[in-house]
């Protein structure tokens, strides 16, 4: 009962990324489960996944990539063709990909993804979301023209979402094509709005989406405008000390200070400065 209450508790702290108290408690799951159970059950192979996953948003690359490694060797041991198995590949592709490891991470999304469209066609959602995968690392690697190549390739249901619009527009942007991407965040955006509603936090990073495009393309107070809503709705719903509003401020100065509204651009900064001392702690260094 109390490895339970410990496992529960490390999930939940790993859902809210408090790492810090997440990683001692999934630690002491694990040694539980490993030697209650062996290695290859599926309690221990979970418990080692939430480790893995809480290693690697604590920055521990190497500890995440090791567990996410045995995960896979254990997985393809046991069943080497099944659906458990091509996720671990996917998982230890992502481990790869946030450790920078990118010609690994992307071989690994290849793999599982011609193997997911193979086995289980190129409609169901699991395909779809190593389709993604596999376009946002080339896009970090620099290929943005086989990025773009997959994500317009997508079977139409796909393409019909707005979250499909919008990083089809960013792979658009990163190649240089702005006025397209522009098209797409605007049509991200309307969907959004439809299908979420006006106010939503999602809708927000998709009309924060369009007005950073909006910026590149010197369409200043179009942008202002919709960093303000943006503001505007992250400070009525997470409050105005949460980092994501305290960002949205700090967006909305460097557009004013695009603009040539240095007044104003500087008496957001200073807000945001002392707001980020004051909530985290953070501190000015002397040379």
């Amino acid at each position: 009962m109390l490895v339970s209450l410990e496992s529960r508790a490390g999930e939940h702290f790993a859902k809210i990324t408090d790492t810090s108290r997440a990683i001692p408690l999934l630690e002491q799951s694990v040694a539980h489960w490993q030697q209650r159970r062996g290695l290859d059950h599926p309690r221990t192979l979970k418990a080692l996944n939430l480790l893995a996953t809480a290693y690697q948003e604590a920055g521990r690359f190497d500890e995440a990539n090791t567990l996410h490694q045995q995960i896979l060797a254990e997985r393809q041991r046991r069943s080497p063709n099944r659906q458990e198995t091509l996720e671990a590949r996917c998982n230890l592709g992502i481990a790869y990909q946030k450790a920078g490891r990118l010609n690994e991470a992307i071989s690994l999304f290849e793999q599982t993804f011609h193997d997911r469209e193979r086995r289980y066609g190129p409609s169901w959602f699991e395909t779809l979301a190593s389709r993604r995968y596999l376009a946002a690392a080339y896009q970090d690697a620099g290929r943005s023209g086989e990025a773009i190549d997959l994500y317009e390739q997508a079977p139409a249901e796909a393409r019909r979402r707005w979250t499909w619009d919008s990083e089809l527009a960013a792979a658009y942007q990163a190649a240089g094509r702005l006025s397209e991407a522009i098209d797409l965040y605007e049509q991200a955006l309307a969907k959004a709005e439809d299908t979420l509603g006006s106010d939503n936090f999602v809708t927000g990073t998709a009309r924060r989406n369009l007005a950073v495009a909006y910026q590149k393309a010197g369409r200043l107070e179009e942008a202002i405008s919709l960093l303000e809503q943006v503001l505007s709705a992250r400070r009525a719903v997470l409050g105005s000390d949460h980092p994501y509003t305290l960002t949205a401020r700090a967006d909305l100065a460097a557009a004013y200070q695009q603009a040539g509204r240095l007044d104003e651009a500087i008496s957001l900064r200073e807000q945001v400065l002392a707001d980020r001392r004051r909530v985290l702690g953070l501190t000015t260094r002397t040379p």
